[in-house]
């Protein structure tokens, strides 16, 4: 009985350290393992990788949730597979995976993730149906970018969230420059938010106009929007409108650009009554 007891007990703690979907180490393991191997063997090298499926939401969309559950369980197996005794994978939160990679430095990194992209660069098959998924992956490494399971984790956090902003489908390896340009969309994020709750202060529209080939007479204008701020001047759309979409600020933002076309439209048509205006919108809208 004694014994019967310690083998259920023991068989539980190992549970509770499982992912019950894939089998994997969970999230709490794959922190216990990076803080243990600084903790016993801080002179060595470490890399701590997060990846995330990059079409996790579209497979759930075109299938179901169920189906996406087989695909992570997919996903998980090769990933394993594809590991050399040095790295092991976690199951993180959602559609995420964690990597330690024991003594690893930026080449194995980058090898380890260039297996993985190869085994997922084609579409796949379960029960039948077929879909397509890659990774994006963010590293960061010890002890250059972190000493901490918390600092090293977020390193490569942000460094996951910066693959997935330049298309996806790729690895990016922590740098300060990567952390300081995180750390300028934020911030840009929230002086977005205050320049819209003060009136749209520092928005203002520029309007390309529109003129017949033959004739060279206007017959419209397309409507650009622009922003400026304090701490940065001049921000250009190409900065500042994703960040508008990615917040969901670009509703309200979206509706003030209208408002202010649509009330130059009226002006320019006391002039040209054929006048149209052209106004871009987000798929948010």
């Amino acid at each position: 009985g004694h014994l019967a007891g310690q083998f259920v007990g023991t068989a539980r703690y190992v549970i509770q350290k499982i992912n019950h979907l894939t089998g994997l180490f969970n999230k709490f393991e794959f922190e216990d393992a990076i803080r243990s191997r600084i903790q016993s063997r801080p002179d060595q090298a470490l890399s701590g990788m997060v990846l995330g499926l990059d079409e996790m939401k579209h497979i759930n969309d075109l299938y179901n949730r169920e189906f996406g559950d087989e695909v992570i369980r997919i996903v998980s197996q090769k990933i394993q597979s594809l590991l050399s005794p040095d790295a092991v994978v976690y199951r993180l939160d959602g559609d995420e995976f964690g990597i330690v990679i024991r003594d690893g430095g930026k080449e194995q990194a980058k090898a380890v993730f260039d297996s993985i992209r190869d085994a997922f660069s084609r579409q796949q098959e379960y029960n039948g149906q077929k879909f397509y998924c890659t990774l994006s992956a963010g590293c960061a490494f010890y002890p250059d970018d972190g000493r901490t399971y918390l600092d090293l984790f977020k390193c490569a956090d942000c460094s996951l969230d910066y693959a997935k902003s330049r298309g996806k489908n790729r690895l990016e390896l922590f740098s300060r420059s990567l952390q300081a340009h995180r750390a300028r969309l934020l911030e840009l994020t929230e002086i977005l938010r205050e320049s819209i709750e003060q009136d749209f202060s520092g928005f203002e529209l520029y309007y390309q106009v529109q003129v017949h080939a033959d004739t060279c007479r206007i017959k419209g204008a397309e409507a650009l929007a622009r922003w400026r701020c304090a701490k940065y001047g001049a921000v250009p759309p190409s900065e500042f409108i994703p960040l508008l979409e990615e917040s969901g600020l670009i509703e309200p933002a979206g509706r003030w650009i209208f408002q202010q076309a649509v009330a130059a439209c009226a002006v320019w048509l006391q002039t040209y009554n054929d006048f149209t205006m052209s106004v871009n919108l987000s798929c948010r809208q």
